[in-house]
């Protein structure tokens, strides 16, 4: 699958972070198989997609919250979350492939760009960034497996590439600018 020379061509670092974030995950304990119910109304699209982003928020914000400045209390449990969220969408986001039902067709594709502005937010989040770069700074060097370590550096590198390494004016800017690329052709 190819995202080059379409409006989403700015989602392949996106989804190769999501490749090592998978592998790094399987490697300990496989996550179970998402159950894909294809008689989804549009309501219950849309409503699969906001329960998982909220669930998600919750784990976000619990991981923020928490004192406790580790690789397994901060960057494991965020991997878990985003592997849970992936899971909890795929079958609804799915459904703009495959539905019979133009209406289910049609949440399908408002619902995968609720997920797209959450991802783009969790990318660009500060706190996040700041705590990352937190877990980073107190490991000793090779303390890590060389799968964490990737998936440690990939995240610092996605989060730069967000621009949170710019001065605040710059960073307005370059949000603004990849808020409105994830919206062209809407």
């Amino acid at each position: 699958m190819s995202f080059s020379g379409s409006r989403l061509g700015w989602l392949w670092p996106l989804a190769a972070l999501m490749a090592v974030v998978i592998a790094w995950l399987l490697r300990s304990r496989p996550p179970s198989v998402p159950q894909f119910d294809f008689n989804l109304t549009p309501k219950a699209v849309i409503w699969q997609v906001e329960q998982a982003i909220a669930e998600h928020c919750q784990i976000v914000d619990s991981v923020l919250a928490s004192q406790e400045i580790s690789f397994t209390k901060v960057i494991e449990r965020l991997a878990w979350a985003e592997a849970r969220l992936k899971m909890a969408t795929a079958a609804p986001i799915f459904l703009q492939q495959v539905s019979e039902q133009a209406g289910v067709r049609e949440a399908s594709v408002e619902a995968a760009k609720l997920l797209d502005r959450h991802e783009i937010a969790m990318r660009a989040h500060e706190g996040l960034f700041a705590l990352t770069k937190q877990v980073a700074a107190t490991l000793k060097p090779g303390e890590l497996d060389a799968e964490s370590q990737r998936l440690l550096d990939k995240l610092l590198l996605g989060y730069r590439r967000m621009g949170l390494e710019l001065p605040p004016s710059q960073r307005a800017r370059f949000k603004a600018i990849k808020e409105r690329l994830a919206g062209v052709g809407d």
